[in-house]
């Protein structure tokens, strides 16, 4: 019993780490879905309004963060993955909310030249991606 449960554990470590090595088919859309998450986190946490903007940027962030989940899971690409801590400090302020809007910006152009339409919800997905990247640009465009 024990050795059959060893064999099972061994094998799942296998087929985990043989998947994280397995190339996204959409990094960019990967990018921007992580970050996203922590900018929301970021904005949850802040006990700033930013000019009574915060409710809409993170209600256009949990509609992109869910077309993009869609996309993903269309096409089986949904990993998941983080960035190492260096990778902020490019951004003086809001990292995460910074580093969202560059990687929506990305997954807009990987959406745009994609040869799928991800079964019809590639347009609603821009659509969802369009209006986060507005929210934050105006969250961000006041922040000193």
């Amino acid at each position: 019993m024990l050795r059959g449960v060893l064999v099972l554990s061994v094998s799942l470590a296998a087929v985990a780490t043989a998947a994280a090595q397995e190339k996204a088919k959409y990094p960019q859309l990967q990018a921007a879905l992580s970050e996203l998450s922590d900018a929301k986190a970021e904005l949850e946490a802040s006990k700033l309004d930013y000019g009574g903007k915060k409710e809409k940027a993170l209600k256009a962030i949990h509609e992109a963060q869910t077309s993009l989940k869609l996309l993903l899971a269309v096409k089986g690409d949904v990993k998941g993955g983080g960035r190492a801590r260096d990778y902020y400090k490019a951004y003086k302020d809001h990292p995460h909310a910074r580093a969202a809007l560059a990687d929506l910006r990305q997954a807009r152009r990987e959406l745009q030249e994609a040869k799928t339409d991800f079964q019809g919800n590639r347009k609603e997905a821009l659509k969802k991606v369009d209006h986060a990247i507005e929210q934050l640009q105006e969250l961000l465009k006041d922040v000193k």
